[in-house]
């Protein structure tokens, strides 16, 4: 329990309180792309999911362990690809925020030629 407890509490102190933290102490509104948020909230909530399936009877053998490491290499592939995706994300995810939304900038709307995404 303790180490489930570990792996799952220090993933969300990561993921949730330490951009909390950033926001609250950044001198202006901290911008946010929806891209990046997405795609690693997917990946850590789907790890967190094999898991606790492979947790279910309390051990996990070597099969579940290659999978899992499989999964997070996969994902760091996936991350040097994405270098080529960027434009693509950019423009697929352009109509998903309003300009006046709180994850942008409040004092300026983003504009249409700016990208969602910085390239490299």
């Amino acid at each position: 329990d303790l180490g489930f407890g570990t792996i799952v509490g220090s993933g969300l102190w990561s993921f949730l309180v330490i951009i909390g933290l950033s926001a609250l102490f950044s001198p202006r509104n901290l911008e946010v792309a929806p891209a990046p948020f997405l795609r690693d909230s997917f990946v850590y909530f789907t790890s967190v999911g094999l898991l606790i399936i492979f947790m279910w009877d309390y051990k996990i053998v070597l099969y579940e362990a290659v999978i899992l490491l499989a999964y997070y290499f996969l994902y760091v592939i996936f991350l040097f690809a994405s270098k080529n995706l960027v434009p693509k994300w950019n423009e697929a995810l352009r109509g998903w925020t309003h300009p006046t939304h709180p994850i942008q900038h409040r004092d300026r709307p983003m504009r249409d030629e700016e990208p969602l995404l910085k390239e490299g």
